[in-house]
């Protein structure tokens, strides 16, 4: 029997809805790139920082997060083109409005 392994993330971008068709062009148009999901979220948090007063209220802002799988070895170089397009935070990957989860993958 044959054992096939390979080392897989899954990347989530969340991001602001004004950005959301600027990602799928630029997801699109990386070359090699695969198919990706997107999908509408609400982010919550307890700082109220940068919300509208509807959002405080609510409790919850309106975002877009898109799931894209590649292999562990991808990743860097992608969050990379990312930071180069302005669509991810050169301050921190890590920011609400754009995170970077990375979950490895072993497929036997």
């Amino acid at each position: 029997m044959t054992e096939l392994l390979t080392d897989e993330a899954l990347v989530v971008l969340t991001v602001s809805p004004s950005l959301e068709e600027t990602v799928i062009d630029w997801l699109l148009s990386r070359p090699g790139g695969g198919g990706f999901t997107s999908m509408p979220v609400s982010g919550h948090s307890a700082s109220h920082e940068g919300l509208s007063n509807i959002e405080q209220v609510t409790g919850r802002r309106h975002r877009v997060q898109f799931q894209i799988q590649m292999d562990t070895a991808s990743v860097a170089p992608f969050l990379a083109d990312a930071h180069r397009n302005r669509l991810a935070n050169p301050r921190s990957a890590l920011r609400p409005a754009y995170e970077a989860e990375l979950r490895s993958a072993r497929k036997v």
